[in-house]
């Protein structure tokens, strides 16, 4: 990342250095940043004992180098004291979700917007590149991805978290992980993210410190040079230089630990930071919406109170000149969906194929109600009552009644979600003549 560092030094004494003649005031010190690229150096001139600063330049891709140096006043003699790499860093990701649904907004608060079908399955792809596997820098190294899940009404719950340490493109086709039963009807939203790591040298200092210096000087006694026995509390592991652990307890509470808040625990954990202090690399939202139902129930004769249909349709009926009254009961319409009730003769319902515009064109098929959701991110129910459904039924025979449903990214395709079967009776029709014969 072409960020600033943060630069800290501690120059030792000019008796350190072997010039025990000079004093404190005899020579001044400065660092060089020296970027790799070839750019003009930049300095930080003056500086005291002990502190730290930004760098006046930004990293780029191939780092600095940075020189620690105490000069003599009257510019006869200097000394480096000290010299750092840092290398540049910038890990990139991509992140998109193939759905069968085209659809894809955008929120300025939640970023991209996709939607799906709880009973449908998805794909997830992302691509990362720019990490540097042999950085020393744990943030160079890794990226996060994060799967967390809301559910209606619910709260949001982490999935599964997974670091990623190399670059390339994965692809993973997955259902939604928001529970439900049956699972056809999860609503929600599931979140995608990546995350890039904040520079945290913990992990290094770390594995650093997971070393045994052999001077016989830990804490507790258990360097292999200085055999005794463990202190209570301290690490009885005898890879473990609880000196350097002990250094670097000191220098947190000295305010040295990379945490942004200048705090931290005995032992670092990079693990601790909290993902608000990581940077977004990229992130999906993914709108789920249940599975959509319908039914048709009869409205008792002379009621106009739709609560009253209880009792659904059901397969066989036999009807002649009498039809009940319907109510049709559409819930959680997917957004931009189409819904039709229609009837249909048994004889062209048996050659349907599903597509809309083929099965249209069936002579005895006729739509009796379209309902249309206009909206792109919200479910609609609807209930109303049809009265005059079976006007269209000409014939006598077997027939059905049909709610049907088409998404927008199956707009040809013709969803059945609730069909009952019925027989018509034949009309009689009497024709004759009365005669009266008079006695």
């Amino acid at each position: 990342m072409k960020n600033k560092s943060i630069v800290k030094w501690r120059c030792l004494s000019a008796i350190a250095l072997g010039t025990s003649g000079l004093l404190a005031g005899d020579y001044v010190n400065f660092i060089i940043e020296l970027p790799q690229n070839g750019d003009t150096p930049a300095y930080l001139d003056d500086l005291p004992d002990k502190g730290e600063s930004k760098s006046s330049l930004p990293i780029f891709e191939m780092g600095s180098k940075y020189e620690l140096w105490a000069v003599k006043e009257d510019g006869s003699e200097s000394w480096l004291l000290d010299e750092k790499f840092i290398g540049a860093y910038g890990p990139k990701a991509t992140l998109t979700l193939e759905t069968l649904d085209d659809y894809e907004g955008f929120d300025a608060n939640t970023g991209v917007l996709k939607r799906t079908r709880a009973d449908l399955a998805f794909t997830v792809n992302y691509t990362i590149s720019g990490l540097k596997p042999d950085s020393e820098n744990p943030a160079a190294r890794v990226v996060e991805f994060v799967h967390e899940y809301q559910a209606e009404g619910g709260e949001l719950t982490e999935y599964a978290r997974l670091e990623i340490t190399v670059n390339g493109t994965t692809s993973n086709e997955q259902a939604t992980v928001i529970p439900a039963i049956p699972a056809s009807q999860a609503a929600g939203v599931e979140i995608f993210t990546i995350y890039a790591m904040p520079d945290c040298l913990l992990e290094e200092v770390v594995d650093d410190g997971k070393s045994n210096n052999g001077h016989g000087n830990n804490v507790d006694g258990v360097d292999s040079s200085n055999p005794g026995n463990s202190k209570e509390g301290e690490d009885t592991d005898p890879t473990v230089d609880d000196e350097i652990k002990k250094k670097l307890a000191d220098d947190c509470v000295n305010g040295l630990c990379n945490h942004a808040d200048n705090s931290c625990p005995e032992v670092y954990d990079c693990a601790d930071i909290d993902d608000s202090e990581k940077m977004v690399l990229a992130r999906v939202y993914l709108h789920v919406f249940p599975k959509p139902l319908g039914d048709l129930t009869i409205l008792p004769e002379g009621s106009s109170n739709l609560s009253d249909a209880t009792e659904p349709l059901g397969d066989g009926n036999t009807y002649g000149a009498d039809y009940p009254n319907l109510v049709v009961e559409l819930e959680e319409l997917y957004p931009e969906s189409v819904t039709e009730m229609r009837i249909v003769k048994a004889e062209d319902r048996a050659s349907m194929t599903g597509e809309h515009e083929q099965d249209s064109q069936l002579e005895t098929l006729e739509v009796v109600e379209t309902f249309v959701n206009t909206s792109e991110t919200e479910l609609v129910s609807k209930e109303f009552d049809l009265t005059d459904w079976f006007d269209g039924i000409d014939e006598a025979g077997e027939w059905y009644v049909q709610i049907v449903h088409r998404s927008p990214f199956a707009e040809n395709q013709d969803e059945v979600m609730v069909e009952y079967s019925f027989e018509v009776l034949p009309t009689v029709i009497f024709n004759g003549d009365l005669n009266i014969i008079a006695q």
